[in-house]
């Protein structure tokens, strides 16, 4: 493991309590994902990243055979309290042994340092999938609100098409969703965490524009869908046969 992952694993140690207590919301495209193939039989899930196991523990709810994984021991051990099924491992090292109908890294390839490696990571949990299977990966996102996302398709195409029909380029907008007040630029950036009043750590986050996540995407050579929710960007990759 390189040393800027080190510190993201120190630093998840370190707020690993505050994070297992305040993180119990499951995105609306991480319910969507799960529940299409509700039900299959032996319906198989990895969770890259796991952190507090949220995600497994919803998942094994609908009846998936779940595992995960993390880099911080202390998330690990809140996930194998609840019962669950995870281990050690660093994305970028993981190795394709075994096959999964589905796998998700939900708000965990942002904290990868460069492009490239975001790209690396993709595609190794790509080549974890089954035939026809699929990956959910999220980052947050520059734009803070459909508004944002409109211009920058203006800016690309002259026009804004809610329901494209494009499968490489699909924006799913959660209409509903309300303005967030986390201002970011494109790239890298420092998100302050405070521990108490004296001690604040910074936390890094590679932060994708509308621009980035299609680059992103595209680079995979995977049929891909992308969505937004809530300042959060959702890339959805399915490995034809």
């Amino acid at each position: 493991m390189n040393s800027h992952n080190k510190l993201i694993a120190s630093q998840y140690n370190i707020i690993s309590k505050v994070f297992d207590n305040s993180r119990v919301r499951i995105w609306n495209n991480v319910k969507q994902f799960l529940l299409e193939d509700q039900g299959r039989t032996a319906n198989t899930l990895l969770d890259c990243g796991c952190g507090n196991g949220k995600n497994m523990i919803y998942a094994q709810s609908l009846g998936y055979h779940s595992e995960g994984f993390d880099i911080s021991d202390n998330l690990l051990d809140i996930c194998k309290n609840k019962g669950l099924n995870v281990y050690y491992q660093d994305v970028l090292n993981l190795k394709a042994n075994k096959k999964y109908n589905k796998i998700i890294s939900i708000a965990v390839l942002h904290h990868l340092q460069t492009f490239e490696e975001q790209i690396a990571a993709i595609k190794i949990l790509c080549d974890c999938l089954d035939n026809n299977g699929k990956l959910l990966v999220s980052f947050w996102s520059k734009e803070k609100n459909l508004e944002d996302i409109k211009e920058y398709r203006k800016g690309d195409q002259g026009r804004y098409d809610q329901d494209c029909q494009d499968s490489q380029d699909l924006i799913v907008p959660d209409v509903r969703s309300k303005s967030d007040s986390r201002d970011f630029v494109s790239g890298p950036n420092y998100v302050s965490w405070k521990l108490d009043r004296e001690n604040i750590i910074q936390r890094f986050y590679y932060i994708h524009d509308y621009k980035s996540i299609q680059e992103l995407a595209k680079n995979i050579n995977v049929k891909y869908t992308i969505s937004w929710e809530q300042q959060n960007w959702f890339i959805l990759f399915t490995k034809d046969i």
